[in-house]
């Protein structure tokens, strides 16, 4: 296996989404965020009671992937009535509002049929994500009746610690649904991204990376309406390793520099900024240690998956891997940056390595063609 490349564990996967759904013990169902890895789609549209996909691009995965689009919540900020269009006609019939824009482009697709879809409106946390009480208020009072208004979709940010944030939201949530339940008659689900947080740096506490979720369970299981919890990070984080391989080192400064193969065109971490932070790495076994920066092979200063580490002594062609890449390692990095290739990716299932996609080339999307 040539590096560099990344591994989706899906025995990982799966055991985490068991645990999650233990947890739920069936209050409330699951959703998954497929920009968080779109490589994940099809280990789990069968274990979720829910996926979200947020662009055309995504779109075209779960049609190619042949998700079924009674599971697809066709969701984003930006929807024009072609996107609308290629979600409905695949059979998509659930779809959420970030604007009245929204829902007038989804009455454009309807009004040449006679079908009815479902729709929640998402209610913004105060960013540029969402609609207003006032919009939200509008839409109730100009219903459609080929669109039945079925909740509120709400998402606030990721990596939120503090607990008491989401249980005081959830309150908040469930008391406006109540007045909107109350004035316009309706009943209202709940589709909810409660942000939570995982651990990705030494430091952090890996020993319980479900509390989070467990804290706010009785938030969640107490609520007397239909709960839909949308996850991404949460998820899939601990699923994914990334290989690279180390092909220069030099002494800098009273310390080593490793040039890895990879870089920050192939790997994000949340929250991590200059490499000044340390995720959890193997390296192989040598008696001697020594402090490395770990940095890769783009021209630009900003190229450090690691600033300083402890490691055994490296050498040319010693192989690191980065562990809980699962989300967003794969598609948050600058992949075209300096025409590199784009690192393979795989599926471990079982005992099975399974390509998923090999190294592709980045340069002829940057060149006249």
């Amino acid at each position: 296996m040539k590096t560099p490349y990344y591994v989706m564990d899906e025995n990982v996967l799966l055991k985490r989404i068991c645990d999650i759904k233990k947890i739920a013990d069936g209050k409330w169902g699951l959703c998954y965020s497929i920009k968080a890895n779109p490589f994940l789609v099809e280990s789990l549209f069968e274990t979720v009671d829910q996926l979200e996909v947020c662009s055309p691009g995504e779109m075209k995965i779960c049609i190619d992937r042949k998700v079924p689009a009674f599971k697809i919540l066709m969701s984003g900020v930006n929807k024009t009535v072609e996107d609308i269009q290629e979600a409905f006609d695949y059979g998509v019939r659930l779809f959420s509002f970030e604007s009245i824009v929204h829902f007038e482009r989804l009455q454009e697709v309807l009004k040449n049929s006679h079908e009815k879809v479902k729709a929640y409106i998402r209610l913004t946390s105060g960013n540029q994500f969402g609609m207003s009480v006032e919009d939200t208020e509008y839409l109730f009072e100009h219903p459609d009746p080929q669109i039945e208004i079925i909740g509120i979709h709400y998402f606030a940010g990721t990596q939120r610690k503090k607990s008491q944030h989401q249980i005081s939201e959830l309150e908040q949530l469930d008391a406006q649904l109540k007045l909107w339940e109350k004035k316009y008659r309706l009943s209202l689900a709940l589709e909810y991204g409660p942000g939570l947080p995982v651990p990705l740096f030494v430091g952090d506490d890996f020993s319980e990376d479900l509390a989070p979720l467990k804290a706010i369970q009785d938030s969640l299981s107490s609520l007397k309406r239909e709960v839909m919890v949308e996850m991404g990070r949460f998820m899939v984080y601990n699923c994914g390793s990334y290989y690279s391989q180390v092909q220069d080192i030099k002494k800098l400064n009273d310390s080593y520099v490793a040039i890895l193969d990879g870089g920050i065109h192939h790997l994000n971490y949340y929250g991590q900024m200059m490499g000044m932070k340390v995720p959890l790495l193997e390296s192989p076994q040598n008696e001697e240690m020594a402090d490395y920066c770990l940095a890769g092979s783009l021209c630009t200063t900003a190229d450090v998956l690691v600033r300083k580490v402890t490691l055994p002594k490296l050498k040319i062609g010693d192989v690191l891997v980065f562990h809980n890449c699962g989300a967003y390692g794969v598609t948050e990095g600058i992949g075209l940056f300096l025409s590199r290739k784009l690192p393979s990716v795989y599926k471990l299932s079982g005992n099975k390595l399974e390509l998923l996609r090999d190294q592709e080339e980045t340069y002829i999307l940057n060149t006249r063609r």
